[in-house]
């Protein structure tokens, strides 16, 4: 089970090599965009470890864990996209902060409530017998 779960977790490194180039490429050629974007979303994975591990207490690696990180992955990019489709669609609003304002309140709501929904689907499977 354990060399299932290194299999998929170099699987999610192809994915994220592949996804750097397809969003430096969507955030027009932006290193700035695409390296914090990144950034962002492998920054979720150690936090996620620690609330796996010290918070929960629980040490087995599943099949789920491994395909887990292709969803974080993908909700992670996701939400990458929104907010900068949000911010290039405000540019009538001309003062930066007031953009910035405006992209983080209706961006912010749109990613929140999605990966919401999805973190629920996940905790339901809390009581699933599968494991």
């Amino acid at each position: 089970m354990s060399s299932t779960f290194w299999h998929d977790i170099r699987l999610a490194a192809v994915s994220v090599a592949m996804i750097v180039i397809l969003m430096f490429v969507l955030t027009s050629f932006s290193v700035w965009l695409t390296v914090w974007g990144i950034v962002t979303i492998v920054l979720s994975f150690p936090l996620a470890y620690f609330l796996y591990r010290v918070v929960f207490k629980v040490t087995a690696l599943g099949m789920l864990n491994g395909a887990a990180a292709f969803v974080v992955i993908g909700i992670g990019v996701d939400d990458v996209f929104v907010f900068i489709n949000t911010f290039r669609q405000a540019s009538s609003i001309r003062s930066l902060p007031d953009r910035m304002l405006h992209t983080v309140i209706s961006a912010g709501k749109a990613t929140f409530f999605t990966s919401f929904t999805t973190a629920a689907a996940f905790g339901a499977n809390i009581c699933s017998s599968v494991r």
